[in-house]
């Protein structure tokens, strides 16, 4: 059992300005240890004086939060990995990549995105469960001060239905937030970008950029071997970049290529290799293994 992520403070800083940077792309109001008393950033950086002009620096009570995440945990990056590679192993690509900006329709506050986050995860398995395509998804919560909190989706959608889910999608995001899309400008409500059925190269470059988040120094642990670890950051050539600070779940994967799904499909198949340690590139080495071991086990010897 994972523990739970100690909220950071000011001592986790080396510089004064990347404590007021984190403080403001959290959403929350700075916590100053002097009475209980929240006073002005006591810095002329650019940083400190955004702090002082969004965040009331009165005199209130101290607000407590349950669980503050910097970026992606190691685990969650692996479980993401293996939800792929069961996709994949299942003949199932990830080809679609969504893009939800919520705050160009004002839904901001983390509570209201991840609302509408689970709105439309579950009005998009409804809408593939009607076009008969198997459920098969990973997604990703991140922060950015220019959009604020926005998702990413990673599906797998047959090609043949590229244009209806596209067109649905601005549906999907009306139903989840109440509000029409944003589509034309700088910033839209929705971006849909589209692959091949069997574009696992894509896919892999999709991916990166999902788990660009990952908190530095994650490591990976061998199952074959207790003493082995991974640096995951290495080992995936990632390419890391911070995606501030979020206190809801940020990650996730369709219940139909979880842990459990996949502990199932390896007892029935088990010549796939999936381990996060032997990655490399994804290629179409996933697609080839399934499908070899759908012809061994049909093989009548």
């Amino acid at each position: 059992m994972d523990r739970p992520e100690r909220a950071l403070t000011r001592d986790d800083f080396i510089d004064a300005e990347d404590w007021y940077r984190y403080q403001h792309e959290g959403g929350f109001l700075r916590r100053v240890h002097r009475g209980q008393r929240y006073v002005p950033a006591l810095s002329n950086g650019p940083w400190a004086q955004l702090v002082n002009m969004t965040h009331d620096v009165r005199e209130k009570p101290e607000r407590q939060y349950s669980r503050l995440s910097t970026g992606l945990r190691g685990k969650e990056v692996d479980l993401l990995w293996k939800a792929v590679a069961l996709a994949n192993l299942q003949s199932q690509v990830l080809n679609v990549h969504v893009t939800i900006a919520w705050s160009t329709v004002g839904v901001i506050a983390e509570a209201e995105v991840a609302q509408a986050n689970e709105e439309f995860l579950e009005r998009m398995r409804k809408r593939l469960s009607d076009l008969g395509v198997p459920h098969a998804w990973i997604w990703v919560l991140e922060r950015k001060p220019t959009i604020g909190l926005h998702t990413h989706i990673l599906a797998h959608v047959p090609m043949r239905y590229h244009w209806a889910f596209k067109k649905w999608t601005r549906s999907g995001f009306r139903s989840a937030t109440g509000s029409v899309p944003v589509e034309d400008g700088p910033s839209l409500s929705v971006m849909v970008k589209t692959a091949h059925d069997r574009d696992c190269r894509q896919q892999q470059i999709w991916f990166d950029y999902l788990v660009k988040g990952l908190n530095k120094g994650e490591v990976y642990l061998d199952q074959n071997d207790a003493r082995a670890r991974y640096d995951i950051a290495m080992v995936g050539r990632l390419k890391l970049k911070r995606q501030g600070v979020v206190s809801v779940k940020r990650s996730g994967y369709a219940r139909a290529i979880g842990p459990a799904v996949l502990d199932r499909f390896l007892a029935r198949y088990p010549y796939a290799n999936y381990d996060l340690a032997d990655r490399g590139p994804i290629a179409h080495r996933f697609l080839l293994a399934g499908e070899t071991c759908r012809m061994i086990a049909g093989l009548d010897i």
